[in-house]
């Protein structure tokens, strides 16, 4: 798969997961669980996970979880 079809394919699983996680306010997931329910390897979720948190999108707690930012005050 090219770079490009590689970006294209990202992109779209970052916007299924963000909506996810806006569908699903105050949901928080262990890397572990990303990867069963998104059926994706460790790494493609970490990469997938760290871009949005890098975007601001998502963050993780204390615990290291997955949340949205604004859940963390919850």
């Amino acid at each position: 798969m090219g770079a490009h079809a590689q970006a294209r394919e990202m992109n779209g699983l970052a916007a299924v997961i963000r909506g996810e996680f806006n569908e699903m306010p105050g949901m928080r997931l262990t890397m572990a669980q990303a990867c069963r329910l998104w059926g994706l390897t460790p790494d493609a979720a970490q990469a997938v996970v760290r871009s949005l948190v890098f975007r601001g999108v998502l963050s993780f707690d204390d615990r290291g979880r997955v949340c949205r930012p604004q859940d963390l005050m919850r």
